[in-house]
């Protein structure tokens, strides 16, 4: 058991305790036990996740954060595609898409894919990295959320508004955008 004498003496979150401080004492694979020193003495002990669901937490975290710098240079991406010079026929045969995918994604942004934002981006002589951070971290949230636990299995589900056969459907093809905007919405909500 820790005391709160061990974290030091002024307040902060979980989650910024998950975040920061006891993450090398959770990554030795305990489950820690927190004594707050609250007035309250019915919020006396806090428990902090096992290290899987910690790991499950940060990647979560790092799949919010990595989903908002997408965002970002997405919007960025859509602007330089609106003040393009070229017609649909060019900017196809300069990303490697047909004119007519390129006028159907322009007329409808959700359609856009994750591959083809990052082929946008290189074009644009835009950074791809956060296409690249994203696509990773999309990678590892299957096999991470198949180690959870069912119960906290499903409410991720839920926050995420996608299940584990379509993360793992959409790493194989490729993601929609407007898939990944909904995860962003989602994720944002639940914060």
């Amino acid at each position: 058991m820790l005391s709160w004498s061990h974290i030091g003496t002024d307040f902060v979150s979980i989650r910024t305790l998950v975040n920061s401080r006891f993450i090398a004492w959770l990554r030795a694979g305990e489950a820690v036990n927190l004594q707050i020193n609250y007035p309250d003495p019915f919020h006396k002990y806090v428990r902090l996740y096992s290290i899987r669901s910690l790991n499950f937490t940060t990647l979560v975290e790092n799949l919010r954060t990595t989903l908002h710098t997408f965002i970002n240079n997405y919007q960025a991406v859509m602007w330089r595609l609106r003040e393009c010079s070229l017609n649909d026929e060019q900017l196809g045969s300069a990303v490697g898409l047909s004119g007519n995918a390129i006028r159907n994604r322009r007329s409808k942004p959700g359609l856009w894919k994750l591959s083809d934002v990052e082929r946008l981006a290189t074009h644009f002589s835009l950074p791809v990295t956060a296409c690249k951070q994203l696509e990773q971290a999309l990678k590892e949230l299957p096999t991470t959320m198949r180690t959870l636990p069912s119960d906290e299995r499903r409410r991720t589900e839920r926050q995420l508004v996608t299940k584990i056969a379509q993360l793992e459907l959409y790493n194989q093809s490729d993601w929609p955008v407007k898939c990944l905007l909904k995860i962003h919405q989602s994720l944002y909500k639940g914060f």
